[in-house]
């Protein structure tokens, strides 16, 4: 059984450099439904590291973070690495776009858009750059022996009886499944399914955790099947 710390490499994660808390949980939100993971930073020298790592298989850059004056982070991201750069603009101008694009940006896109347009757009440059199909359409249950996840209705059942979640509860949930029998660690966990960073003090993934082992186990679902790895993180098995 191998530990997933970042990326798991049957999983695509977006990496959204962008200032604004809001505008990134609505593409986090979006892109989810789409089967993309998403983690968000904004800080430069953590971009590039992330980058560096390998662990995402797109970026996209926001033009109103502070080191994007003269392009200055596209250029440090392109020449660090080959994986596909989109940039988005709140004020899209021509002479702008055509210098993100040459320097290395992929797409240019504003952010009046809506953002289902971004994540089309990110999907089509991930099939075409990786020459692996991810539609809106596909990735929308999950099936384990006799547990059921369904994602467009955020419905789980186990052998067929309904179990009640909440949002976070189904995403913590499906990311598990999905990973089945890998052991992923919480601070994976807490960039995929609470957007924000782990802290040893911050309770909140172990309350999710306990929750919907209690729901599940209610609907007769073995305990074990949702493992904690002490010092390490929690495992579907």
């Amino acid at each position: 059984m191998s530990v997933i710390s970042q990326v798991s490499p049957f999983t695509v994660t977006v990496l959204i450099a962008d200032p604004s808390e809001t505008y990134g949980q609505y593409v986090r939100e979006q892109f989810w439904q789409a089967g993309l993971m998403i983690r968000r930073c904004v800080a430069s020298e953590d971009i590039l590291q992330i980058i560096e790592q390998g662990a995402v298989g797109i970026v996209i850059l926001s033009m109103q973070l502070a080191d994007m004056r003269d392009l200055a982070l596209l250029k440090r991201c392109r020449a660090q690495t080959s994986v596909p750069i989109i940039v988005i603009d709140e004020d899209t101008q021509m002479a702008q776009s055509l210098n993100c694009f040459y320097h290395g940006a992929d797409d240019y896109v504003a952010k009046q858009r809506p953002v289902k347009e971004l994540c089309y757009r990110t999907l089509a440059i991930l099939q075409r750059v990786y020459g692996t199909a991810a539609p809106i359409e596909q990735g929308l249950s999950l099936t384990c022996e006799q547990l059921t996840l369904d994602r467009q209705q955020q419905v789980v059942s186990f052998a067929g009886h309904s179990v009640s979640m909440t949002p976070i509860q189904f995403k913590l949930l499906w990311t598990l499944v999905s990973q089945r029998r890998e052991i992923l660690t919480k601070p994976y966990l807490y960039q995929q399914v609470l957007a924000r960073e782990f802290s040893p003090y911050d309770r909140s993934l172990d309350m999710h955790l306990s929750r919907i082992r209690k729901k599940l186990v209610a609907a007769g679902m073995p305990a074990e099947r949702l493992q904690t790895a002490h010092g390490k993180g929690y495992c579907f098995a």
